[in-house]
């Protein structure tokens, strides 16, 4: 049993360890930051270690929504990069809609026990100050690697046992409780279409921003246009750290996307 599998990650030390790991990761990464800070060096290489940490600026924005929308209705883009927000929806109109909604998703979530062994989750605090540069980098990717195999596979076994029967909707054991959620259902734009009229489309659908980036590489939507939908509300210096083989992967997926967006024009 998937819930099984669960308690057991928890009570054999393999829960608290992914979070000792998290704890060092967020220790380390903030003083390796302040020390790339201080050097005033954009992007670092640590060739040994295999570690590359680097500055970005993020835009953060605000948009016209109600602008945003009616603009990528009329390039006939909205049905398929936005998802219909319940929220805005009148009871009669959620009604409708009940018929074409996606199925309910559900999610475990684990609660330690106040006043269980407090050992099994105390992070432990790692002495760094004294640690030069590399080191501190290598010693953020062993726990890196640590929290990132655990992570996983913790993630794994959560959807796992979502999935599993429960007989009740909370499992209490010597350490804590898991307890199943379902996630709110979904209802997509281009099945809406058609059920509820345009002009409620416009005013209830909420755009996904990852995908309209999708269609400016297509070609179907410029930067100018989506400008007029949205105004610069501030800048975020954002303080990127990873490994080698992550930032290779990133690259590549995001090379082939492209080239498969632009082959699809």
């Amino acid at each position: 049993m998937s819930i099984d599998k669960l308690r057991q990650f928890i009570i054999e030390g393999s829960y608290q360890r992914m979070r000792q790991a998290e704890e060092q990761i967020s220790l380390l990464r903030q003083s390796i930051r302040e020390e790339q800070d201080k050097q005033n060096q954009k992007i670092l290489v640590w060739e040994e270690s295999g570690v590359i940490g680097k500055f970005v600026l993020n835009k953060t924005y605000e948009y016209n929504h109600l602008a945003l929308n009616v603009l990528l209705f009329d390039l006939g883009i909205l049905p398929v990069v936005s998802m219909i927000d319940r929220n805005k929806l009148t009871s009669a109109e959620i009604q409708v809609l009940e018929v074409i909604q996606d199925p309910s998703l559900s999610y475990v979530r684990f609660s330690p026990a106040q006043h269980g062994d407090q050992r099994t989750f105390n992070n432990v605090p790692i002495e760094i100050q004294e640690l030069s540069l590399p080191e501190k980098v290598g010693l953020w990717k062993r726990n890196y690697i640590i929290f990132s195999d655990l992570h996983q596979e913790w993630q794994m076994t959560r959807a796992s046992a979502a999935k599993s029967g429960w007989l009740q909707p909370t499992y209490k054991f010597e350490l804590g409780t898991l307890s199943k959620h379902d996630l709110p259902m979904a209802i997509r734009t281009i099945k809406a279409h058609g059920l509820i009229n345009s002009e409620r489309i416009l005013q209830c659908a909420k755009v996904d921003h990852s995908h309209v980036a999708d269609y400016i590489v297509k070609g179907l939507l410029t930067k100018s246009e989506l400008n007029k939908c949205r105004k610069i509300t501030g800048v975020q210096r954002k303080y990127i750290l990873t490994i080698f083989e992550k930032e290779y992967n990133k690259q590549i997926y995001l090379q082939q996307r492209s080239l498969k967006l632009t082959k699809q024009n």
